[in-house]
C-alpha cells in the first residue's frame, strides 16, 4: 500500500502536537525496521502486519486520513509519536 502524506514532517507536527524531530525519528526507525519505505512525501507500507503488531502494542492510538482515506490508527508510543 502507498500514501502520500499530505504535509511535511513539521507540519504534521504540529497537527498532532509534537516536535518534527520525534516524527521523523519514528518514521526512520518504522523504515528501518522495514515496515515502511519512504521517499520524500510518499510512504510504502511494506509489511503491514508488522506495523500492525507495532499499532496494538501502543499505547494511544491517533485516526489518520490521508488523501480522504481513512487509515488505520497512527501509533503515539513512548511517549513519541509516529504516523
Amino acid at each position: 500500500m502507498e500514501v502520500t502524506l499530505p504535509a511535511s514532517n513539521q507540519e504534521l507536527a504540529s497537527q498532532i502536537g509534537t516536535v518534527r524531530e520525534l516524527v521523523s525519528r519514528n518514521l526512520s526507525r518504522l523504515q528501518s525496521e522495514g515496515m515502511l519505505k519512504i521517499e520524500g512525501r510518499s510512504v510504502v507500507i511494506s509489511d503491514l502486519k508488522a506495523l500492525e503488531a507495532e499499532l496494538r502494542s501502543a499505547d494511544y492510538l491517533l485516526l489518520c486520513v490521508i488523501d480522504g482515506v481513512p487509515l488505520q490508527p497512527v501509533l503515539i508510543t513512548h511517549g513519541i509519536h509516529v504516523l
